[in-house]
């Protein structure tokens, strides 16, 4: 009977083994590279987050000064953005729409979620290998993300330009 698997002896140039002869060593060199990246990521993360409120905070300024009127509160990590809306005819109190802008507890990214809006901002080390937020897997500036939130929280009618 034929066996069906022959083994064959090949001369294989050096690394080709990776499997075999350098598995433990690149693995650790591939944890030590993930950890240092997460440590990276998790170090400047807070300062992107108040970097991401200072500029919304100015965004608001810019928007009352249109007579727009919206109120900003919350906790270091828990922003929190209210718009007044006035009442419809049949309704009698006026309530306020709410936006809650938040670092996950992980470091990992930023949400603004709360009245139809719900963005998700990754953190991740850009090209020039600094940690930069990117949304929907590309890269945006801080002073976009901000509109974009805004954008989306003021303007929920209007087509999407962020």
């Amino acid at each position: 009977m034929e066996q069906p698997y022959k083994s064959v002896a090949v001369d294989l140039p050096q690394g080709i083994l990776w499997g075999v002869m350098d598995w433990p060593r690149d693995r650790i060199i591939e944890a030590q590279a993930i950890e240092a990246r997460t440590r990276l990521i998790t170090e400047r993360a807070p300062e992107i987050f108040e970097s991401l409120w200072a500029e919304v905070k100015g965004l608001v300024e810019k928007a009352k000064k249109e007579s727009l009127s919206i109120l900003t509160n919350g906790s270091p990590e828990d922003r929190v953005l209210w718009l007044p809306v006035s009442p419809a005819q049949h309704q009698s109190v006026s309530h306020a729409k709410e936006l809650h802008i938040r670092i996950a507890k992980d470091k990992r990214s930023i949400t603004a979620s709360g009245s139809g809006v719900d963005i998700r901002l990754e953190f991740d080390i850009c090209d020039d290998g600094v940690v930069c937020l990117k949304s929907g897997g590309d890269q945006i500036s801080v002073q976009d993300a901000g509109i974009k939130i805004l954008d989306w929280f003021v303007f929920p009618g209007l087509p999407r330009k962020y």
